[in-house]
Formats: C-alpha cells, structure tokens, sequence
C-alpha cells in the first residue's frame, strides 16, 4: 500500500511540474508515473498471489527524459536554433531506446494495464484472474470481518479482466498514431498487424465462453448480501435483489467484449483499413466471428445447466448488440449493413431451435426488422461497479 501512494505521489508531482498522462508507458517496462498501472500480481507455485512487486518505485524512463527536455539549463549564449538542436537531440535519444509518448487514441494508450503490448498482456492476466477465482472465498477474510465482504470484493476477481479485455479490443481495426515530427522516423500511421488483430480477436471471444463465466455454486453461496443501511458501490447491483445472479456478473462481461467490438467507428475503421491493407481483418470477419463465439455448437463449460444459462445471456446480448449498431444513426450504411448481415446470421440460428429463450431472440429479431426505429432494445444494465479507481 505505501508503494501505491509513493507511486500516486509522484504521479500528481508530475502534474504539477507540466507532465500530462502517458498511458504509453506500460508497453516499455514501468516507463512513467504518469501511467496507470495495474497492480503486478505473479502467481505462486501454490496458487497464491505474490504482490510483492504490484507497484513501480521511483520514476520512470519518460520521466526522466520529459524532465530533461523540459528543465534542463542551456549553456550560457546558446542561441534559439543551438537551443532548438539540443532539444530534439534529447528527443531523438528517447526514441532510440523506444521511449515514447502517445495520442489518446492510438491502440497502445490504455489505463491500468502492464504489458509491452495489449495483446501479450491479456494472456498475462488470463491465468491470473483464474488463479484468483479458484482461490477466492471465505478463507480470504481474516477472522471477525463481515461475510457480506466476499461479494464487496468479488468484482475486482470476476472483472480483473475488464481493462486487459479493453485494451486487447483496441487492437482491432487499429493503427499506431504516435505524435511524430517530420524527420523523426517515426511512421505517422502504423496498422497494427493483422496477425495481432486476429490472436487479439480470438483472446477477447475466450471471455464470452460459459466456463469462463460461470462461477461455482459453492462461491455463489458465500455472495452475501450488504448489511442494512449501508451503502457499497464497489459490488454487483443484482437484479436478483439481495442475492447475487451470475448473469448480471456474465452480462458485464458480454457488454463491455460486444459492446467493444460492434463500436461504429472501429467497425468502419476495419472497413477502411482492410480496404488499404489487403490482409486484415474486415467489419464482416469480426461479425462473424463474434456470432459464432455466442452461438457455439457446443457447450463449453462445466455445469450444463449452468453453461447454457450463461449462454443465453450472452445470445441475447450479442443479438441486442447487432441491432443497436444496425439502427446507431452515427454508423455509415456500411457498417449498419454488416451488422443487419450478423442478424440474419442470428435469425438462421435461433430458428432452428425450438427453446423459449430461441423463440424469443426471433420474435425480437422480426420487431426489429420490421421496424427499427420502434423495436430497437434498450440493453439490460449488468450492474457491474463502475471500476476505474482513480
């Protein structure tokens, strides 16, 4: 915990002495205090969390030079052009050893992540987030600490993923845009490669699997609700009133992956990318694939009548999904085409089957078709916590 606030410290010291976020940072090492971490949690041959190393102490390599470009002395009688040369020197020796800075929306500046890119650092967090699961429970509070505590806490296990699957979805339909001068040697536009879209597509689909939703009914039964009068934003807001519903914790997730994927401007971003750069990953393949995951052939977890509860919530948020990007007034009829194409891809589907939840979909499906302005869903929130703990 010391090591948390030195590093929050230094990071609002950085403000004060002119230095803006850098959520670059992370992709070379603890690269600045001006980064948001997360927490380095390594595993133990036992299953138990090391946080021995979960928070960077000292300053970083962009600190360091952003001090130096910013509060270095000029030699007495440097003139502004020596002043000017000196200065991009400093610059050009940043960028030789990767030290970099980054624009707000290139795919690499991401909060709370630790990992030279997104793509490696969700397969970091993957075991972790396991690993934490298998372990938590009643043996995680120390003697006399409320039980209702287990299900205060539970989002940070069930969700240690949410900013990992974040960045992992930025990938997609990218490209590097670092601030860049002429003559830096730095690309301008850089497309993320198409490989790294893909493997970062497959990592951000695993999350929609029953298995890796669905939590055990002996961890269930340790959720206990908050005592009266007392307010906790930090847990589930459960549509099951004082019990948890683990498809509130399975819906979170399946919004913030659909939600992430079918965004209008990433979906027309992978339009204009694969039409420049023949090989990557188009709005059509990202659809597709994202309804496959949803609507497997098989289950794919352990309890089947828990898999295919968790199933379904995760069907019917994807379908919801489709049709808001199908009638989002900001997509290009391109993009709104691609996601109608998704829906008839749904609508095949369901149709086969003869189950309520099936019945459903389609009924919900023909009202949409059949007039999009009146029928399109309103999304059930998840009632996950709103996360971000700064």
């Amino acid at each position: 915990m010391l090591n948390r606030l030195a590093l929050l410290t230094c990071h609002e010291m950085g403000h004060v002495l002119g230095l803006d976020h850098n959520f670059v940072a992370s992709t070379f090492g603890r690269g600045s205090v001006m980064d948001y971490y997360a927490p380095r949690i390594k595993i133990r041959p036992d299953g138990s969390a090391d946080l021995s190393d979960a928070y960077m102490q000292g300053t970083g390599s962009y600190d360091n030079h952003a001090i130096e470009w910013g509060y270095s002395q000029p030699p007495q009688g440097e003139t502004p052009e020596q002043e000017q040369a000196r200065l991009s020197q400093i610059v050009s020796q940043g960028l030789a050893k990767g030290i970099v800075w980054g624009n707000e929306a290139d795919p690499r500046w991401n909060a709370y992540d630790e990992g030279a890119d997104p793509v490696s650092w969700l397969k970091q967090v993957w075991p972790v987030r396991d690993a934490l699961l298998t372990r938590y429970g009643p043996e995680t509070l120390p003697p006399g600490e409320p039980a209702s505590r287990l299900a205060s806490r539970f989002p940070l296990i069930y969700l240690f993923h949410r900013y990992a699957l974040a960045a992992a979805i930025n990938v997609i339909g990218s490209a590097k845009i670092p601030p860049s001068l002429a003559g830096d040697g730095q690309e301008p536009i850089a497309v993320w490669p198409a490989p790294s879209q893909r493997e970062a597509l497959q990592l951000v689909l695993k999350a929609l699997e029953a298995k890796e939703l669905e939590i055990s009914p002996d961890l269930w039964k340790t959720l206990a609700p908050r005592e009266p009068g007392l307010e906790d934003p930090e847990r589930f807001i459960s549509s099951a009133g004082y019990l948890f519903s683990p498809q509130d914790g399975a819906r979170a997730v399946v919004d913030l992956v659909a939600g992430g994927l079918l965004d209008a401007q990433r979906m027309q971003r992978l339009a204009v990318i694969a039409h420049e750069s023949p090989g990557a990953p188009s709005a059509q393949e990202i659809v597709l694939a994202l309804v496959h995951a949803a609507f497997p052939a098989t289950l794919t977890g352990a309890n089947s009548k828990s898999s295919e509860d968790i199933l379904l919530v995760v069907q019917a948020d994807v379908t919801e999904h489709l049709m808001l990007l199908a009638n989002d007034a900001s997509a290009t009829p391109e993009v709104q085409s691609t996601a109608l194409a998704g829906i008839d891809d749904v609508q095949k589907i369901v149709r086969s089957r003869e189950d309520p939840a099936a019945r459903r979909l389609n009924r919900e499906i023909g009202l949409f078709l059949s007039s999009p302005q009146q029928n399109t869903p309103k999304l059930k929130p998840s009632g996950a916590p709103p996360g971000p703990p700064i």
